[in-house]
């Protein structure tokens, strides 16, 4: 719905620059799992400003949430030349890089996104996703229960808790939480606004995209 009605925007704007819509399709695209899409559109914006940080960012991860891994990796290299301490950006290259194996190179990003944002709930559960891989379970599971406290609404953490329960053979503890994560997750569920008093700013929660919703199939089938 959201592609929809952005795409209805574009002769609105014919006789204005169109890059912004184009960003946005882009984005809602990549959310909806429409990865052709989403490179289509920042492929536009790329044309009107090949150096645009932002673009580079979307189509990094359309690429890599493909599966177009040197492609995807070449465009957060360009995008992390261009916005260094952006933490939402280096941890989306450090998600890319924890999915395609590359731990050495994952723990180096989430190692500066600390110095970044030390207590962010998103950086904890990331610091909690690279011990996942690491087998330190228990630690994981910690990291996560400590996310929650900051930011209840964190889906992704929720996600990687139930693989820690799954991984430290609490087959009980996981049924009964898996069970949770599917009443509230629905394909057709929509996004909230939740106001954030650390940074005195509103962000849009529970977007389930589509990567989140594969990860979630992914550990439950496990």
């Amino acid at each position: 719905m959201a592609c929809n009605e952005l795409e209805k925007g574009f002769p609105k704007l014919a006789s204005q620059e169109p890059s912004k819509l184009n960003q946005a399709l882009g984005r809602a695209y990549l959310r909806a799992g429409d990865y052709k899409k989403a490179k289509q559109n920042f492929a536009k914006v790329l044309e009107y400003q090949s150096d645009r940080a932002d673009a580079l960012w979307g189509m990094a991860l359309a690429l890599g949430d493909a599966d177009e891994n040197k492609g995807a990796k070449t465009y957060f290299e360009a995008a992390l030349k261009r916005r260094t301490g952006i933490v939402e950006l280096r941890l989306d290259y450090a998600r890319f890089l924890l999915q395609t194996g590359d731990t050495a190179t994952a723990s180096h990003e989430i190692n500066e996104v600390q110095l970044l944002d030390p207590d962010g709930d998103d950086v904890l559960t990331f610091v909690g996703w690279l011990e996942l891989t690491e087998g330190k379970w228990p630690k994981a599971l910690d990291k996560f229960e400590k996310a929650f406290e900051i930011a209840p609404y964190n889906d992704l953490a929720k996600i990687l808790k139930l693989r820690a329960l799954k991984e430290m053979g609490r087959t009980a503890e996981a049924e009964i939480f898996a069970k949770e994560l599917l009443r509230v997750f629905s394909k057709n569920s929509k996004p909230e606004w939740v106001y954030i008093p650390r940074s005195a700013d509103y962000v849009s929660v529970h977007e389930w995209p589509e990567w989140q919703v594969r990860l979630l199939e992914a550990i439950i089938r496990e």
